[in-house]
């Protein structure tokens, strides 16, 4: 969706779970997983 608003892009980053990529700046040396056991396909939303 790009706003933030679907869920649909959680990732971790830097060590913090559930955020949204479509809402976070990049930045040099950020670390990115986009797989996680704590981030599932079935996250709900919220």
């Amino acid at each position: 969706c790009g706003m933030g608003v679907c869920h649909c892009c959680l990732v971790q980053i830097d060590g913090r779970h559930k955020r949204r990529a479509c809402q976070t700046l990049v930045k040099p040396g950020m670390q990115v997983q986009t797989l996680s056991n704590r981030i599932t396909e079935t996250e709900p939303s919220l």
